[in-house]
């Protein structure tokens, strides 16, 4: 068993947050399955899921705004504000968020 892409894990995150206490079981068996078919690991830790947050929070930010531009716009905004200390893991989230909407084929 390998360790699951991004991508994949971003379908797990997905997939987890339509359960609802009718459908859980199912939405379980669904996720297991990809994880057997595709022979990856289906944990997410908290880092992953806080991650995915982040990304449906500025997605639903960008709507239809081309992501190039909304990128850079974020970009420059978030390093406005950011305090030197910040800096850092400001650039490293940007970065995650760039090469996530690369994955996606839209920048």
């Amino acid at each position: 068993m390998r360790q699951a892409t991004d991508q994949e894990k971003y379908f797990i995150y997905r997939t987890n947050k339509l359960a609802n206490e009718s459908n859980q079981p199912k939405i379980e068996g669904v996720i297991k399955a990809f994880g057997l078919i595709r022979d990856v690991d289906t944990t997410l830790t908290d880092d992953d899921k806080v991650k995915f947050e982040a990304i449906d929070e500025l997605e639903s930010l960008r709507g239809d705004t081309e992501p190039k531009v909304f990128l850079e716009s974020l970009t420059r905004d978030a390093f406005k504000c950011a305090g030197k200390e910040e800096f850092g893991e400001v650039r490293k989230s940007l970065n995650y968020y760039r090469n996530w909407l690369n994955a996606q084929s839209v920048v």
